[in-house]
């Protein structure tokens, strides 16, 4: 939840979102996934996903069924948009740092982005799962995991579909159980969507 001062933050010259957004759109601006769509529709995709959770009723207490159901809000966001950009780009958790400090959000930058940011970033010289326990030290990034591998799960975005992608998808649904059976998100967006019918 923001406090007084990371409210005052707001009178900064992009909200959080629009700088995540910059970024990342620019980011992979040239880059396309294997299937040969553009790489931003992935996060952009995640985005909605999450956004049609927190607007799925006009009930005016959503953010706080999400907080009373203990579903990450602040930051998710961000992460959601940027969550590839280090890994597979130029840009640095550096550079992303300073474009949030450079418009006023220093600490909502360092509370909410920040260290899910790097703990969802894969080192690719690691083992995938390894990369999956480090996510899980961090409600956000965890959150931000299961989206990812909700929509990496989509098959029909696939270019084909092969052994090699039908294995994937069994790793995919194993990691995103292991996550859920310590955070269990989905039972607590089912709790969420009850609570604000």
């Amino acid at each position: 939840m923001l406090d007084k001062e990371e409210t005052l933050e707001r009178e900064a010259t992009m909200l959080p979102i629009e700088i995540a957004y910059r970024i990342a759109e620019r980011a992979h601006r040239n880059q396309t996934r294997v299937n040969g769509e553009p790489y931003f529709m992935h996060p952009l995709r995640m985005y909605d996903y999450y956004r049609d959770l927190l607007y799925k009723s006009n009930n005016p207490y959503k953010a706080e069924a999400m907080r009373d159901n203990h579903i990450p809000i602040d930051g998710v966001g961000e992460v959601i948009l940027l969550h590839d950009v280090i890994e597979d780009t130029r840009v640095t958790h550096e550079d992303i740092k300073k474009e949030f400090y450079k418009h006023g959000w220093k600490k909502y930058f360092d509370n909410y982005i920040s260290e899910p940011l790097k703990l969802i970033t894969h080192d690719k010289r690691e083992k995938y799962e390894t990369s999956i326990n480090k996510v899980m030290k961090n409600t956000i990034a965890s959150f931000v995991k299961m989206l990812d591998l909700i929509n990496n799960l989509d098959l029909l975005r696939v270019a084909k579909l092969g052994d090699y992608e039908y294995d994937r998808a069994h790793r995919y649904v194993k990691y995103f159980k292991m996550i859920n059976d310590k955070y269990h998100y989905v039972e607590k967006i089912r709790n969420y969507l009850d609570d604000i019918r």
